[in-house]
């Protein structure tokens, strides 16, 4: 009987050395792909994180730029209107100056005005006092009353007239004193009522 033969046995059944080989090689040669697939898609996963942050700060940069933009906007804005202010300003310092000038003028004539109303009314009152003045130089003077001399103080002693009758004492003074005569231009008409006593009794 022939014997039977193990298939496992098969020399076209076993692998050769070289096949070994280039199957190990094979394998190291896959499992380093892989490994560099992975580092590659670490590598890949780290550079689009580092372009995002890349493109978040243009985009940063960017809305940077529009205030930056809207800034100047504003700044030409405020400049254009100090520009126009500055040119207002000038005009209104001319106009200004014109006003100060007339201002000045005015007053000038205001002082010159004062001053001649001043004279005016000075002149009005020298000529109100010259016309008063002779008024009252011209009025007469009245001259003070001369009092009459006082009378005796021992009374005359009473004598009688060879006819026998007695002699008045008024009388007998009277005719030893005359009576100066007073001048009677220079003085104011006086009633009867208004003559002291002591001039009436020596009339």
């Amino acid at each position: 009987m022939p014997t039977s033969q193990n298939p496992y046995n098969d020399p076209s059944m076993m692998e050769t050395e070289t096949d070994k080989s280039f199957s190990q090689s094979t394998l190291q040669q896959t499992s380093q792909a892989f490994k560099r697939l992975n580092t590659n898609d670490v590598a890949i996963a780290q550079r689009e994180r580092e372009i995002n942050d890349i493109a978040q700060g243009i985009i940063e940069l960017a809305d940077i730029f529009k205030d930056l933009q809207g800034m100047v906007i504003d700044q030409g804005t405020i400049l254009d209107r100090i520009d126009y202010n500055v040119e207002n300003m000038a005009t209104n310092v001319k106009e200004a100056d014109k006003e100060l000038n007339v201002a000045t003028n005015y007053q000038r004539k205001y002082t010159k005005r004062k001053i001649l109303f001043l004279l005016v009314l000075l002149v009005i009152g020298m000529f109100i006092l010259l016309l008063v003045k002779p008024k009252r130089s011209s009025a007469p003077a009245s001259p003070p009353v001369a009092d009459p001399p006082p009378p005796a103080t021992e009374p005359p002693s009473q004598e009688q007239d060879p006819g026998g009758q007695r002699s008045d004492p008024i009388n007998t003074l009277n005719h030893a004193r005359p009576v100066p005569e007073v001048s009677t231009d220079h003085l104011d008409i006086v009633a009867p009522n208004e003559i002291p006593p002591r001039i009436l009794s020596f009339k």
